[in-house]
């Protein structure tokens, strides 16, 4: 069992990664982290955090920067059958690897997990970590129905053999995102997927700190949307598509164009949503985010509108 990390310019968050790593109870564990052109720190403070464990692996990335060309590096300095991946900035409780490899069975080949954002001080934290939450209900649900279509890069862990299988990651490192998403749609043609729900397998990581850094994060993320598979991408539309409701009906309806129907269509819409996460909330132990729901339900349509268009407009990179 493996874990690879990439990380450029970690130099703050680098070392306290490490110590969570230090302290997971998975027996034979090795953990590799991969310095991917930091100009910082990085690979010091690394070293640093690390000195005296012969489970750590540290090397660099020496070809082209990017985080795909990193993760490729350290899948090949690794040496495990199963590669869980997290990042240089998270905190993985002590289960986490445990909790993940739990859910490997013979016909497995990918597990996803779920990554809150945490401390949830004031308004502002609290959207955007019932936003993360509700975005695991989605992929959680999409796996149980056999549409694997997005997970988090900061917990997740795939068997290498299905990776050689696939080609890896070379095929999609053009790509600035989608080690995440591409990866898992192109493993699951391979074998099943798993999520994992329970506490012991959460990656907490900070959130955002400004909305400048939460909208460069979302346009990273909706930027692979349109190389979703046909089935995949299928399924991400018709999600989102109540969405477009709010976006068209509120102000179709403030200009007279529709009547007060489309009023009750929007209540239909939240209620759904709140029954949707009060089922899903539960077994991530989330419902308490529920009481985010009203502020998130009067921004989100118009943010995911503005987030899908920066992705397929701006350019998008890792770092």
């Amino acid at each position: 069992m493996s874990v690879v990390v990439a990380a450029r310019d970690e130099a703050e968050g680098i070392a306290a990664c490490i110590v969570a790593l230090r302290a997971q109870d998975y027996p034979n564990l090795e953990v590799v982290v991969v310095d991917d052109h930091s100009s910082d720190e990085t690979a010091t403070t690394a070293e640093g955090a690390a000195e005296g464990d012969a489970r750590f692996v540290l090397t660099r990335n020496d070809a082209d920067p990017g985080k795909k060309y990193a993760l490729m590096r350290g899948i090949e300095a690794s040496s495990g059958d199963i590669l869980a991946f997290t990042d240089a900035d998270c905190r993985p409780g002590p289960r986490w690897v445990s909790g993940l490899v739990a859910l490997f069975r013979d016909d497995t080949v990918f597990v996803a997990g779920y990554s809150p954002f945490h401390p949830r001080i004031g308004l502002f934290q609290g959207v955007l970590a019932l936003e993360t939450a509700s975005t695991a209900v989605i992929a959680s649900g999409l796996i149980g129905l056999g549409l694997p279509t997005m997970c988090a890069a900061r917990n997740m862990a795939y068997r290498r053999t299905a990776y050689e299988e696939s080609g890896g990651l070379a095929p999609i490192a053009h790509i600035a995102s989608g080690d995440d998403t591409l990866m898992l749609q192109r493993l699951s043609k391979l074998g099943n997927v798993a999520y994992a729900t329970s506490p012991d397998a959460h990656v907490p990581t900070a959130p955002p700190a400004t909305f400048r850094h939460w909208f460069r994060q979302k346009t990273r993320h909706l930027s692979t949307v349109g190389r979703y598979a046909p089935s995949q991408l299928l399924a991400a539309i018709v999600i989102r598509s109540m969405d477009l409701l709010v976006l068209v009906g509120v102000p179709a309806f403030l200009l007279g164009l529709v009547g007060p129907a489309i009023l009750w269509a929007l209540l239909v819409k939240v209620a759904a949503d709140f029954l949707g996460l009060l089922v899903g909330l539960k077994p991530l132990r989330e419902r308490g985010l529920l009481r985010f729901l009203p502020a998130l339900e009067a921004v989100y349509s118009p943010l995911l509108l503005l987030f899908v268009l920066a992705g397929f407009t701006r350019r998008v990179q890792w770092k």
